[in-house]
């Protein structure tokens, strides 16, 4: 997202190595209970009915989750008006107050909200469903064949660092990431545990540069 966004001193592609990719980590799609949508498909009939009547919160301009609303509106074709705050925990008040009416948010920040009934989930934002959340669709499978929005960490090492030294911490980062109790620390964070190839995790920062640049380019976005 970034390099879209703002001068960097840096090239995220040409002056790292990848390692490999550690957790992706979806959003999840919340409604107020006050909208009277149970899915994807009812959420975007009655968007397309009220066109700029419904509101959405983020994190703030160019956040993750503000793309994922992006994007969303991209492929299915919406008016829907963004409110960002400083902050994903600072949106949460408003929007369990119903003074703004969704908001796709990781899943840990609004799962709480969800099990206790305060928050309505329609989807998360993974290719497949969360294990957090397993009884949720995922956006693609309400409708959107290819959408997909998630949050990444990995290891990256600098550029040039020698082929034997990169396969060595991708061995060791591989057998961390095998470890159950780490599992399962991921999972409570609604992350879902990777650990990929050098080879993969390069493709993946390739394919996010361009598919983030066209969204903030359509979507005029600027950084707060």
């Amino acid at each position: 997202i970034n390099p879209s966004l703002y001068k960097l001193a840096y090239d995220p592609v040409k002056d790292f190595a990848p390692v490999s990719l550690v957790t992706v980590q979806p959003n999840m799609l919340v409604v107020h209970n006050a909208v009277p949508a149970k899915s994807v498909k009812e959420l975007v009939a009655l968007a397309k009915a009220q066109p700029g009547a419904l509101t959405f919160a983020s994190g703030g301009s160019g956040t993750g989750n503000h793309m994922a609303a992006e994007l969303f509106k991209s492929v299915a074709g919406l008016d829907i008006r963004h409110i960002p705050y400083k902050g994903v925990i600072a949106a949460i008040p408003d929007l369990l107050g119903g003074r703004v009416m969704m908001m796709f948010s990781p899943i840990a920040n609004v799962l709480p909200a969800v099990r206790g009934g305060k928050l309505r989930a329609l989807a998360v934002t993974s290719v497949r469903r969360s294990s957090a959340a397993p009884e949720l669709p995922t956006v693609a499978e309400s409708g959107y064949p290819g959408f997909e929005v998630t949050g990444w960490y990995g290891v990256l090492v600098p550029a040039r660092t020698p082929e034997a030294i990169v396969r060595k911490l991708h061995l060791e980062a591989v057998k961390a990431l095998a470890a159950p109790d780490l599992r399962a620390k991921f999972a409570d964070l609604g992350m879902e545990t990777v650990g990929n190839s050098p080879d993969e995790f390069a493709a993946v920062i390739k394919s996010e540069i361009p598919k983030w640049a066209k969204v903030i380019k359509d979507s005029g976005i600027k950084p707060d």
